[in-house]
């Protein structure tokens, strides 16, 4: 009995084929597939690590760990694998910095968090890490700091974006302003355009749209009107 494993179909053949028993009688329970320089990478639990980041070419001997992220057993947990500019981007956790945003270009050396643990903005608990053509959008937990304790400013759960490096990190937009948070949700990617779930502390949670910036991030209709949440989800492009 191998668990939850990665299997493959070779072209051409109907049968399934076991790649690797990652983590032999447990199961390693691969997820978050997704294709990346002829690659498929992954998170999975090793027999000796926690969850981390694999890559796999679809052959035993070319399916290993990209990197420990989160030393010693402990998982990082990768989640929201997305490509962008060229870089598979994700979200990990390690137990000093709690989940923040990585980037590998599938080597060990090149596998580095992204978002800051402590500089001019403090993350904590990114989610919903999603990429448009021009940018890559998440949600978290965030608070500026300023020269001293007292011009801290709290920000609650609110969309931020970049651009691949840290430098190009920015609040997209307060939407629930001050510490209340708007929690987007659902953040799905369709023409360039970013959609989502947000709650503004008078709408209750109703479908946003952003481009990224301030001005174009704008609240599109209030379906459940007043404060009542309508709640949007498996938001999705239609067919003309």
């Amino acid at each position: 009995n191998d668990g939850s494993e990665l299997w493959g179909l070779s072209k051409g053949s109907n049968n399934l084929e076991l790649i690797q028993d990652i983590n032999p009688d447990i199961g390693s329970a691969p997820k978050e597939l997704t294709n990346f320089k002829q690659k498929a990478y992954f998170s999975a639990e090793g027999e000796i690590y926690g969850r981390e980041l694999w890559e796999t070419d679809g052959t035993k001997d070319g399916t290993k760990l990209v990197f420990d992220i989160n030393p010693g057993g402990f998982h990082s947990n990768p989640l929201d694998l997305t490509i962008y500019n060229k870089k598979l981007y994700f979200t990990a956790e390690t137990y000093a910095g709690g989940r923040q945003v990585w980037s590998s270009d599938g080597s060990d050396g090149g596998t580095q968090k992204i978002s800051p643990l402590v500089s001019q903005d403090i993350f904590s608990s990114v989610e919903g890490l999603t990429s448009t053509r021009e940018q890559l959008f998440f949600s978290a937990n965030s608070k500026l700091t300023g020269n001293n304790n007292s011009d801290d400013q709290e920000l609650g759960r609110e969309l931020w974006s970049m651009k691949g490096n840290l430098d190009s990190i920015n609040l997209v937009l307060d939407i629930n302003p001050g510490a209340a948070s708007s929690n987007p949700t659902a953040l799905t990617s369709i023409n360039n355009i970013l959609y989502f779930s947000a709650d503004d502390g008078s709408h209750g949670e109703e479908l946003w749209m952003s481009d990224g910036t301030r001005e174009g991030t704008v609240r599109l209709t209030d379906i459940n009107q007043g404060s009542k949440n309508s709640s949007p989800g498996d938001i999705s492009e239609g067919n003309d």
